[in-house]
């Protein structure tokens, strides 16, 4: 049932009009993300966008996420801020015991993007998502991400990426804590 329901509102995001959309692709020695955004309405403060996302890697980890985030787009400021929310759907391998564990939260968040005129197009990135113990459900008390990223705009609608991610969840019942995923990576973004 829970999956028949992620189908729904992947479909759903894809499907709706949008008037720009993109595509974001993260690489690391074992690991692959995915991200679909777009957005969904231009308002003054700024666009709102809804993406979607998987992440898979060699240790049979596996996360989907759903968010929506409201970006300023203000050309005068080389800041780009983005707060909003998103959720998770995940399964994380335990190695050294060969347990493993499903992960369902919803978590809040910031991304933001310091891009100075004077530095040709390099910027420097960072996001923090935290999904306390009442947002967060199946075997997680707590879930949080976090990303550092150099960033250079190849073009207007490109750009590419490398620095450092970690997903963590805290597990119930005095199980610790677990990486869902956590190194460094190198990506791609494109929009449209």
């Amino acid at each position: 049932m829970r999956l028949r329901l992620i189908q729904i509102l992947l479909f759903c995001t894809i499907s709706t009009t949008a008037s720009a959309e993109g595509v974001i692709a993260m690489l690391s020695g074992d690991s692959a993300r995915f991200f679909y955004s777009t957005q969904m309405w231009g308002q003054q403060a700024g666009p709102v966008e809804l993406e979607t996302g998987i992440m898979f890697n060699e240790e049979d980890n596996y996360l989907l996420n759903l968010g929506m985030m409201l970006r300023n787009d203000n050309l005068d400021s080389p800041l780009i801020l983005s707060l909003g929310g998103r959720s998770y759907f995940a399964s994380a391998n335990r190695a050294d015991t060969n347990q493993e564990f499903k992960i369902v939260a919803l978590a809040l968040g910031i991304e933001v993007l310091f891009v100075p005129d004077n530095m040709g197009g390099l910027g420097l990135g960072l996001h923090y998502y935290y999904a306390p113990d009442i947002l967060s459900g199946g075997d997680a008390e707590t879930v949080s991400e976090f990303a550092v990223k150099l960033d250079y705009q190849l073009t207007p609608q490109s750009n590419v990426f490398a620095g450092y991610q970690i997903i963590n969840a805290d597990l119930k019942n005095d199980e610790g804590d677990i990486d869902i995923e956590e190194g460094f990576m190198l990506g791609f973004g494109l929009r449209f």
